[in-house]
């Protein structure tokens, strides 16, 4: 597994101030990080854990999925406060897994999914299930291409944040 490790310097704002090995940092700089964010629930999260990070001073760690179409993969989040108000943001690789059959990214049907953001699980009805199960109910692969995605937080990821917080808060 090649080691990835995305650096983001955020101002009191949450504006993105500085970037390492971002692939498209030199677009990123002073634009805010919860631009790249559709869901309301996500971003009220972060936004609360980077008020208290930035309060107590006191470094949170976390994990999320974040696939391409090649891999599956688990990153590691640690967000550490300096001085000023200023956030550093880690998103470091910490496992992948390869697909056993490459996704198509460019090509979108009109169909729309809901993506757990931390999770990577798909919502299918009430449920949240793993993607690659979710790509064979869907049938997803069979036209080589996803659907389109909206992110959002499914309730167990919800739930194991806000335990996290609230020991964070301890």
């Amino acid at each position: 597994m090649e080691e990835l490790i995305q650096e983001y310097l955020l101002d009191k704002d949450n504006n993105i101030i500085d970037t390492k090995n971002v692939i498209y940092d030199k677009n990123l700089l002073g634009l805010n990080y919860f631009d790249f964010a559709d869901d309301l629930t996500l971003i009220k999260i972060l936004k609360d854990i980077f008020k208290k990070v930035r309060e107590k001073r006191k470094i949170f760690i976390t994990t999320y999925r974040c696939d391409n179409e090649k891999n599956m993969r688990l990153f590691e989040l640690e967000i550490i406060p300096l001085n000023n108000g200023i956030l550093k943001l880690i998103h470091k690789l910490i496992k992948e897994t390869n697909r056993s059959i490459e996704l198509d990214l460019e090509k979108r049907s009109s169909e729309l999914f809901y993506l757990c953001a931390w999770c990577n699980r798909i919502k299918v009805g009430d449920n949240f299930i793993e993607i690659d199960d979710a790509v064979n109910k869907l049938k997803m692969l069979e036209y080589n291409y996803l659907p389109k995605f909206s992110h959002c937080m499914c309730e167990e990821c919800k739930e194991k944040l806000l335990n996290e917080m609230e020991d964070f808060d301890k």
